[in-house]
């Protein structure tokens, strides 16, 4: 166990995270009208939170630092979607480390299930390393004046701040991880049982603008990333909805870089799995999923 926190430091320390793509959100020729006040900005500090701890390393940083352009730029977003889908989106750049999120309020039915997915605020959809800033960023975006040394303050003190699902959440989540971890045991082909004191998981803390949950299993070298469009803490999601589950096998589903497997979601970069067990292992919680 040791032997791992230390190789997961050393990845932790070097990580970045996703390569870049052409464009972060929907297309929208629409001009800058959303009114930025107090429940905005603090959404935007939500957003750059999570940032911190799941995107930025210390390269991102430095350039934050050195360009001292602490400011944000955000624009809401008309993309086309289904007559009964309500939802809405935004984009949110950040010159001084070029980065873009799609940011989205769901609102919509899933007639299938007869479900009713529906955010009461605006999450992470994606995040995306920008090579060029947007072009018509001061005609299309309101611009978000943050103070820097306040933000940068904000980021220190919460770097260290973990939440963690409530009790009735944890035990729905460990038995959907019981559930999922030994199918996917059975499915790599081992023939011998799970032994019951091995049914040791670490959880990451949760974040207000992500519905996910990261999971890692060290006996079965897995991390599991759990997601909804539905905030964990709805009873529909866990009554007649499911949770969105993948898998990654660290011994196989992990690259340098994802210019390796182009095209594929199927792997982690060494960076990113590295930052998922600090945040699993270091600031996590142990739980067992024994019954």
């Amino acid at each position: 166990m040791i032997a791992l926190i230390s190789r997961m430091m050393i990845l932790f320390v070097c990580m970045m995270f996703v390569s870049s793509c052409a464009s972060v959100a929907p297309e929208s020729n629409s001009p800058a009208t959303l009114k930025i006040d107090g429940q905005v900005q603090a959404n935007v500090y939500e957003v750059i939170a999570h940032l911190y701890r799941w995107y930025f390393d210390e390269v991102d940083v430095q350039r934050a630092t050195a360009s001292g352009n602490s400011n944000v730029w955000l624009r809401e977003l008309h993309p086309a979607l289904d007559s009964d889908d309500k939802s809405k989106f935004r984009e949110l750049i950040l010159p001084g480390t070029m980065v873009g999120v799609l940011l989205k309020k769901a609102d919509y039915q899933v007639a299938e299930l007869g479900v009713h997915i529906k955010s009461d605020r605006f999450v992470i959809a994606r995040v995306e390393r920008l090579k060029n800033l947007p072009r018509n960023l001061k005609n299309d975006y309101q611009p978000i004046i943050l103070d820097g040394k306040e933000l940068r303050d904000y980021l220190f003190d919460k770097r260290g701040e973990t939440v963690f699902p409530d009790e009735k959440q944890l035990q729905r989540l460990r038995s959907a991880a019981r559930e999922e971890l030994i199918e996917h045991f059975k499915d790599s082909g081992r023939s011998a049982k799970i032994p019951e004191n091995e049914l040791v998981i670490h959880i990451a803390p949760v974040s207000p603008v992500a519905n996910e949950i990261w999971v890692f299993w060290e006996y079965g070298r897995v991390l599991v990333r759990f997601s909804s469009d539905m905030a964990f803490d709805n009873e529909q999601l866990w009554l007649r909805s499911k949770l969105n589950v993948k898998i990654y096998d660290i011994d196989k589903q992990v690259v340098v870089s994802l210019q390796e497997v182009p095209g594929s979601n199927a792997y982690l970069t060494r960076d990113q799995v590295g930052r998922a067990l600090y945040n699993c292992i270091i600031l996590g919680r142990k739980y067992n999923l024994r019954r």
